[in-house]
């Protein structure tokens, strides 16, 4: 009766064990592959869609799309990254985040990866967009981890449909804030001694310079030694370039920092605005000279009138 009894139980153990082990896996970690149905060849605005039934999901999800070739090359990858939380019935809730960490070859210019969507049945739905009219056939992964278990049974594709839209290539992009401890090159593989080093135009709103210890305010202090406007122009004649600022051919060669560059130049700047005060008193003095200088003419003037007159009555009592 005890053997029996403790057969019983080890049975029953090893079942709740089994259903444990399960459960605890399918809530932690969840996966389905599948081959898409063929996009058809010469039609515009194709979508299909995947369906993830009515499976509640709070986690996150990574969908991967790669293709060969069929009417034109596909090959790559395309993975976005999904944030997830879905409830369904009453208190239905919906929120998702999404980032895209890989994209690379042909597959990129030809398939969107679109956002989660509830249909009219209540599915979880995502679509995949065919930017273009050319055939061909995706393998699709899906992988993911959810703290409520998540029934890839109920998963499946729908064959695409002409839906009219705008969507256009996706890009990577990255939802958190990234920190690279090495370099990175842009449109190059020579970074130099750079972290960042970029082959091409860079398009800012703004660019700040963080603190610079060498600005050039020093142009306004009283020791500052400011050359003549003639030792200036002897430099330019002998030098081709301003005294402090590199030549043509060595920027050319070394280029130059921003910083140190913007410095020099507000250093030349101060330095025009000296000169410009000093013209402005030289001109001042001038004008005052030139004023005094018609006063004396105006009262000259007026004095040779009164001789003139009196002359005049002389000249009339001779007579």
């Amino acid at each position: 009766m005890k053997m029996e009894f403790r057969k019983k139980a080890r049975i029953l153990l090893g079942l709740i064990l089994f259903v444990f082990i399960q459960s605890y896996g399918q809530e932690k970690n969840f996966e389905w592959n599948i081959h898409s149905p063929g996009f058809a060849n010469g039609v515009n605005n194709e979508v299909a869609y995947i369906n993830f039934g009515k499976n509640r999901v709070w986690g996150w999800a990574e969908v991967t799309i790669t293709c060969g070739y069929n009417y034109q090359l596909a090959t790559g990858k395309y993975t976005k990254r999904y944030s997830i939380g879905r409830n369904v019935g009453d208190g239905a809730y919906f929120h998702q985040k999404s980032e895209v960490p890989v994209i690379f070859g042909p597959i990129s210019t030809q398939f969107k990866l679109g956002e989660f969507e509830i249909n009219a049945n209540g599915d979880l739905v995502l679509p995949i967009y065919h930017l273009v009219s050319t055939s061909n056939k995706l393998l699709i992964s899906v992988k993911g981890g959810s703290t409520i278990p998540v029934d890839t049974t109920l998963f499946s594709i729908i064959n695409p449909v002409v839906i009219a839209n705008s969507e256009t290539k996706d890009k990577m992009s990255f939802e958190n804030d990234m920190v690279l401890k090495g370099k990175l090159g842009l449109g190059t593989l020579s970074t130099g001694n750079h972290k960042l080093a970029v082959e091409g135009s860079i398009g800012a709103r703004e660019v700040k310079v963080e603190a610079y210890p060498n600005w050039s305010d020093f142009v306004f202090y009283e020791n500052y030694d400011l050359p003549t406007l003639n030792e200036v122009e002897k430099h330019i004649k002998q030098k081709g370039h301003l005294k402090d600022i590199p030549s043509a051919k060595e920027v050319e060669k070394n280029g130059f920092y921003l910083g140190e560059m913007d410095a020099k130049l507000l250093q030349k700047i101060e330095e025009l605005t000296l000169y410009t005060i000093d013209q402005e008193k030289s001109l001042n003095s001038q004008k005052n000279q030139i004023e005094k200088q018609n006063l004396r003419i105006d009262q000259q003037q007026k004095e040779i009138q009164e001789l003139k007159l009196l002359v005049n009555e002389l000249l009339k009592k001779g007579q």
